[in-house]
């Protein structure tokens, strides 16, 4: 990857650390609010934005590694860290995410993004399943891995293909986490039941 790709990830890494302050700040308003969707919905948008952030830094670290034992670890770092936060948001966009969403608003303006963003997780995740499973059996994540898949430790993972997938995991997650603001800022604005 180029300087300028690294740059350019360290650019959105500073803006998602605004985010994250953002939601830091916010925390005592949605922690203290009864209504159990609206808790919900800001620990998905902290969940997001973080596992954003973690992706984005680990990419960072990439640029920075200056032997091939620190590019594996980077590498390896990476893919782990992208399959967690993955699996983590197929789990969490469930029915569950339906319900919770419907349960705050029947906005169209802030319902339609979020029902898109979960759609094309499941294009995402039907495009990477065969890359996903392929390193999930490759780092030993799965039951069903054999020996022969896995990657030893002195064997590079291909970083290329990791940072691939963790790109399109980011690009996913900023434009659902574009829709998850929206929602998040609506709510700050409904006044609060006294």
């Amino acid at each position: 990857m180029s300087d300028d790709f690294f740059e350019s990830n360290r650019a959105n890494l500073q803006a998602v650390e605004m985010a994250l302050d953002a939601l830091s700040a916010m925390a005592p308003e949605f922690r203290g609010r009864e209504e159990h969707s609206e808790r919900w919905f800001y620990d998905l948008a902290c969940d997001t934005v973080a596992g954003n952030h973690r992706i984005l830094y680990l990419l960072d670290a990439l640029s920075g590694a200056t032997s091939p034992w620190k590019s594996r670890v980077a590498t390896r770092l990476l893919i782990q860290e992208t399959i967690a936060v993955i699996e983590k948001m197929g789990a969490t966009l469930t029915r569950t995410f339906d319900n919770q969403v419907t349960a705050l608003t029947n906005n169209p303006t802030l319902l339609e993004p979020l029902q898109d963003g979960a759609k094309d997780f499941a294009t995402f995740r039907r495009i990477n399943d065969k890359d996903i499973r392929g390193f999930q059996k490759a780092l030993n994540l799965v039951e069903s891995s054999k020996k022969r898949e896995q990657v030893s430790f002195d064997h590079d993972l291909d970083t290329a293909a990791v940072m691939r997938l963790a790109l399109a995991t980011v690009i996913w997650m900023s434009g659902f986490g574009k829709a998850v603001t929206l929602l998040i800022s609506a709510l700050r604005t409904r006044p609060s039941p006294e």
